[in-house]
């Protein structure tokens, strides 16, 4: 971006597809090389950054803490994630949560944020930890 043929010549450079916040903690750790993570949905842009900016080190870091802070309440965010960023070990992790504690996870609130795709996932798993007439309910809200 800064050298080469085509380096960019504007002094300021705006950057509007990673949250500042997430911006800031990957710089902290190019500079530092220490991460300090703590917020699964600040997590998650950071790994958006890492990815983008080629920072395979920080990737790992952010997934090995996304694996370890998945709970029915962001088990669907994760799967959605983890499949767009294609991370199969977290795609995997989310799966079992679901599958296995899929009551937990559509009682959350966040149940009624999933996209489409993420719900069409779910809904073609064989064994699901609710009973179809659940399943049905959570599925129309």
């Amino acid at each position: 971006m800064f050298f080469g043929n085509l380096a960019e010549t504007r002094r300021e450079i705006k950057i509007l597809d990673v949250q500042p916040e997430a911006f800031a903690s990957m710089l902290e750790y190019v500079y530092t090389d220490e991460i300090h993570l703590s917020n699964f949905e600040l997590v998650c842009d950071i790994c958006y950054a890492a990815k983008k900016y080629m920072l395979p080190d920080l990737v790992e870091e952010c997934t090995k803490f996304l694996w370890r802070d998945l709970y029915p309440r962001n088990a669907c965010r994760a799967l959605e994630f983890a499949s767009l960023f294609e991370e199969p070990v977290l795609q995997e992790k989310a799966l079992q949560v679901i599958t296995h504690q899929t009551l937990d996870v559509i009682e959350d609130p966040t149940w009624e944020d999933i996209d489409v795709a993420t719900l069409a996932v779910v809904l073609r798993k064989d064994s699901l930890a609710a009973p179809e007439s659940v399943m049905f309910e959570a599925m129309e809200r």
